[in-house]
């Protein structure tokens, strides 16, 4: 019923096209010093970086990316869910296989244990997980920052053992994600490590709630999973038991009718989902981490950014929560008169018809303001927009 944001205009003008591609592939590798050795990356960057001038992501790291599988279907599945306003860059992260050092992905997934059996148990190939999350705070992560104008926002994506490394980050290492898509993590390991850690842990404070999407599948004795299920349970009643809730939004995913790895196939979209829809599409956490945002001088906003957040929310039926945001967008830019017309929008699919006059109309006022600034033809075609606007309403 409004004008399209140039966000969203061209990104539904990338998705119906079929020579256009969404996102470029670069191949990269950072040597770590922490590591002592090469690591690869796979590296996506989202169409709006070569689009914007102004482009500024936010950051998915995806471990295991060594499965080009497991990075093709996070890229892939991006492409439907990810929030055009809010792009991200993908960095995939492999594990390398280095016999000579005992080093696998295993290794450096997993955490030092409290009971040293458990390395024996893995082959020696275990309880590296801390210097993998000092490489990740003190190299990957600043270098990324660096070759990307990044934002805050960063997710990190990990199945079975990847899944304890990221819970790990969590717990001892806050600052290094914000949000977290944990598929079937092993709770397992060392006589329930992560459920000991979960339940004392408490998250730091932050001007938005991050996510945690927890999932599961048919990890047990029976397929050869033992004491997986059980420790899982315990697991989940940590989260739920902890003061985590109260800081993050904790969501809880069950996939019993599917095998450990269908799990992460079936699971991610729902995870993407519910993640992006949380941090981008609820009202008032959308607009928290917009504010954030120009607060901490991250990203200049703009009408036409703002207007494509609720939108996106829209889209996709959360038209209480597109109202939220679009009630801060136009506040934090009263003047701009296409936010006006898409408040009227908004309050129309609310049946709040007399409110949608009154904010069509005023968009009709501050197009005047507008029209010295504007093309002519720009300026006849908001004109009659927002007058065909007013007189459905009639």
């Amino acid at each position: 019923m409004t004008t399209p944001t140039h966000y969203l205009a061209l990104f539904l003008l990338l998705l119906a096209s079929t020579c256009v591609p969404a996102q470029t592939f670069r191949a990269d590798t950072l040597y770590s010093e922490v590591l002592r050795m090469d690591r690869p990356l796979k590296i996506y960057e989202p169409w709006q970086l070569k689009a914007f001038d102004d482009a500024k992501l936010n950051v998915v790291y995806v471990f295991d990316a060594q499965s080009q599988a497991i990075v093709d279907l996070v890229r892939a599945t991006m492409e439907f869910y990810a929030p055009g306003p809010m792009p991200f860059l993908i960095v995939g992260v492999e594990s390398p296989y280095l016999p000579a050092r005992q080093w696998a992905r295993n290794t450096e997934f997993l955490p030092a244990p409290d009971n040293p059996e458990w390395i024996e148990r893995y082959g020696g190939y275990a309880g590296k997980a801390d210097s993998m999350l000092l490489f990740l705070e003190q190299e990957l992560v600043p270098y990324i920052a660096e070759e990307y104008p990044t934002l805050p926002r960063r997710l990190a994506i990990g199945h079975s053992n990847g899944a304890n490394l990221i819970l790990h980050a969590m717990v001892t290492r806050p600052e290094l994600f914000t949000d977290y898509l944990a598929f079937s993590p092993n709770f397992a390991y060392d006589d329930e490590q992560l459920v000991r850690r979960l339940s004392d842990f408490t998250p730091a404070e932050r001007p938005y709630q991050p996510v945690l999407f927890l999932s599961r599948g048919n990890e047990g004795p029976d397929t050869g999973f033992n004491g997986w299920d059980t420790a899982a349970d315990k697991g989940r009643t940590a989260v739920l038991d902890s003061t985590m809730q109260a800081h993050m939004l904790v969501r809880l995913y069950e996939q019993r009718d599917q095998t450990h790895m269908k799990s992460f196939l079936r699971g991610l979209p729902e995870g993407l989902e519910q993640s992006f829809h949380e941090a981008f599409q609820d009202g008032e956490n959308a607009v928290a981490y917009l504010k954030l945002l120009e607060e901490e001088g991250h990203r200049e906003l703009n009408p036409n950014l703002v207007n494509g957040m609720p939108y996106f929310a829209f889209g996709d039926g959360h038209t209480e929560d597109a109202l939220a945001i679009i009630d801060y967008a136009s506040e934090r830019f009263p003047d701009d008169s296409n936010l006006h017309d898409s408040r009227g929008e908004f309050l129309v699919a609310l049946d709040r018809k007399e409110e949608a006059g009154a904010a069509i109309t005023r968009a009709l006022e501050l197009l005047e303001a507008e029209r010295s600034k504007l093309k002519p033809d720009d300026y006849a075609g908001k004109q009659e927009m927002y007058t065909e606007h007013l007189e459905e309403l009639e």
